[in-house]
């Protein structure tokens, strides 16, 4: 057991409390303590209301929800540090967390409704599902890992981070986006099953994975998607151990950054996605890894080719350049010339 208090009971509250109890009972009244800081404007002013800076908490529950605010406070730093309140993060949170995780789960209700599918009712086994379900049901499991050992030491700030990064970048921006034409096959094939078992798993342990810092959300979603009592009823979840591969994940997941790289190449050379491109060329280390992804990488980038090179140097510009901050001092006058020189040596 913890307990949670803000900086200015320590003294009095804590100090006191924790002799009294112990001389009285013999027991320590706590094991833990997690010590709130301030929460501050958004310049990182004490609030007051002499100062005009104060907010309304149920104004702010009102227009956003307790769940927003209860997972921005836990987002935007950890307890144990001040916290700067801006509005503007608030909205960020309703709409890039809170806002993601609903779509997801209407675009799988939508789907599910419209088959009249209960993935409950059949099971694809793991090994025998595509490569890209085995990948995020393996992040999906190292995630509750990750989570579960930041909760233990009562970072909840790691914990929530963890977690909207894995909802908006592993499960919506991709998984999601690659599967949407599985859910659109008009039989139910096992690759259809498989994106149903899935997705269903998914977002059932994401629902308990979030009871804690978003109850009323969670709530919703577990509700709608078992039909049990109350996802507070259910067990916390605990990562399964043989559902994680971490060679899959190395493959995906540089997939996943070539295709980042790719588009922000595109988008620095000004042509846009729908505009084919000839070839693109990968660092050829990675062949062997990822040689069958290929098809993959084509798709995302509208790209027609993609070569492995094994000899760079042609693709690279190396040059030499000091650090004035540590040499300016050194040489003095004589930095300049010394740039000079460096400018001129080859860098490999």
């Amino acid at each position: 057991p913890y307990l949670s208090r803000t900086k200015s009971f320590t003294n009095t509250f804590l100090y006191g409390d924790f002799p009294i109890t112990r001389v009285d009972t013999g027991k320590s009244p706590y094991k833990n303590v997690l010590v709130n800081d301030l929460v501050l404007d958004k310049y990182g002013k004490k609030m007051s209301k002499s100062r005009g800076n104060t907010v309304e908490p149920m104004e702010l529950f009102d227009k956003y929800g307790v769940d927003a605010l209860r997972w921005y406070l836990l987002y935007v730093s950890p307890v144990w540090t001040p916290t700067r309140f801006d509005e503007d993060g608030l909205k960020e949170i309703l709409s890039k967390f809170i806002g993601t995780i609903k779509n997801v789960y209407a675009f799988f209700a939508l789907y599910a409704n419209t088959d009249s599918i209960k993935p409950q009712d059949f099971f694809v086994e793991y090994k025998d599902r595509p490569e890209l379900d085995r990948w995020i049901v393996s992040k999906y499991n190292n995630l509750v890992k990750y989570v579960t050992e930041s909760m233990d030491v009562y970072d909840h700030n790691k914990s929530v981070r963890a977690i909207q990064n894995f909802v908006n970048d592993e499960l919506s921006n991709w998984y999601i986006r690659r599967s949407r034409r599985r859910f659109w096959e008009t039989e139910l094939t096992e690759d259809k099953k498989a994106v149903y078992n899935t997705t269903y798993e998914i977002l059932v342990g994401i629902s308990q994975l979030i009871a804690p810092f978003a109850p009323y959300l969670s709530e919703e979603i577990y509700r709608n998607l078992t039909g049990e009592a109350s996802v507070h009823l259910s067990y916390y979840p605990k990562a399964n151990e043989d559902l994680i591969d971490e060679n899959i994940e190395k493959r995906m997941d540089l997939v996943k950054d070539i295709v980042s790289l790719g588009r922000a190449s595109r988008e620095n050379a000004k042509i846009k996605v729908r505009q084919p491109i000839q070839k693109i060329h990968i660092d050829g280390k990675y062949q062997e890894l990822i040689d069958d992804l290929v098809p993959l990488i084509k798709e995302e980038l509208n790209v027609k080719e993609v070569v492995f090179e094994h000899d760079l140097n042609e693709f690279m510009d190396f040059s030499l350049k000091p650090n004035f901050k540590i040499a300016g001092p050194m040489l003095g006058n004589n930095v300049k010339a010394f740039a000079g020189i460096l400018s001129k040596a080859d860098a490999l």
